[in-house]
Formats: structure tokens, C-alpha cells, sequence
């Protein structure tokens, strides 16, 4: 495999968290917002495509080589949740474990998700 120059520069720069914003799309699937990478965004056809397709657009964003594997770039920026705005709740998942949780704001789900990932 390819080693992708300046990944750890890279990866210092990536936040654990992903918050990331879901728009349902009048014309085609959904548009997503990665909120706290300006600029970074991305369109699904459903939502089992969210996680694949983020991943791209935090690859894109960063200018990480594309021919890494899909599981090397998780281990590597050790990614750990997301979290969208779904009507009037905000939705936590943790992309390791595929648990979920959600709070009327973001930090309300991100901590109730650590309480869930808890029990």
C-alpha cells in the first residue's frame, strides 16, 4: 500500500467527532454537510450510503489518497461519531459499534451516546 505523505500532519487535523448535517433532497436522495469541515459536503441516494460517502468527502477535503482501504482510513483517523439534525433532535452514531442515541442539541446527543456506549 501506497504510504500517503503527511497522513499524520493530516490526521491531527480531523476531529473525532463528525457533525454532520442531513437534508432531504426535493429532487434526488439527501444532501450532507459535514458541519465542522467547512466547505466539506456530499450527496447520498439513501442513507445506508452516509457512512461510505462521508468518508470520501473527508478523504476529498483532506486530499488523503483514495487508494487507501476504506478500514485503513478509520483505524487510522480512529473516527468515532456522528451526529445530524432529524426533525427537531439531533442524532449521535457511533460508526464502530453502530450505536445511536439523540438530544435536542449536539452535545446533548453526543453525551447521551457516551452514556449509551456505556451500558
Amino acid at each position: 500500500m501506497k504510504q500517503n505523505r503527511g497522513f499524520k500532519a493530516k490526521q491531527s487535523q480531523i476531529p473525532d467527532n463528525l457533525e454532520i448535517q442531513v437534508i432531504k433532497s426535493e429532487d434526488f436522495g439527501y444532501g450532507v454537510k459535514v458541519l465542522n469541515l467547512p466547505g466539506c459536503f456530499t450527496q447520498i441516494e439513501n442513507l445506508e450510503e452516509l457512512f461510505v460517502m462521508v468518508n470520501d468527502a473527508v478523504c476529498t477535503y483532506f486530499d488523503i489518497y483514495k487508494d487507501l482501504t476504506f478500514s485503513f482510513f478509520i483505524d487510522q483517523l480512529s473516527l468515532k461519531n456522528i451526529a445530524w439534525k432529524e426533525g427537531k433532535y439531533y442524532v449521535s452514531w457511533n460508526l464502530n459499534t453502530g450505536i445511536s442515541s439523540f438530544g435536542e442539541t449536539r452535545r446533548e446527543a453526543f453525551e447521551a451516546l457516551e452514556e449509551a456506549m456505556k451500558l
